[in-house]
C-alpha cells in the first residue's frame, strides 16, 4: 500500500545543486512529473548611470511522490 503526496519546487538551472535534486526526482520511478513551467527570471540593478541585469532560467515543478506505507 502507498500514499501519494504532491510537492512544487523552483529549481534553478544554474545552480549545480538544483540540478542535481531535479535530476533526482525524474530517476526516481517512484516520482511523476505532473506541471513544469519554464520561467526566464530577471533582476536589474542600477548604480548611479550604469544598469547591470541578471537572467536566468528557472523550473517550477510540481510532482507526485508514492511513499510505501
Amino acid at each position: 500500500m502507498f500514499t501519494t503526496v504532491r510537492r512544487t519546487a523552483q529549481f534553478d538551472l544554474n545552480s549545480q545543486k538544483d540540478r542535481f535534486t531535479y535530476d533526482e526526482i525524474l530517476n526516481d520511478p517512484l516520482c511523476t512529473i505532473i506541471e513544469k513551467i519554464k520561467e526566464k527570471m530577471r533582476e536589474e540593478s542600477r548604480d548611479g548611470e550604469e544598469v547591470t541585469i541578471k537572467e536566468r532560467l528557472v523550473f517550477i515543478v510540481t510532482w507526485e511522490e508514492k511513499k510505501l506505507c
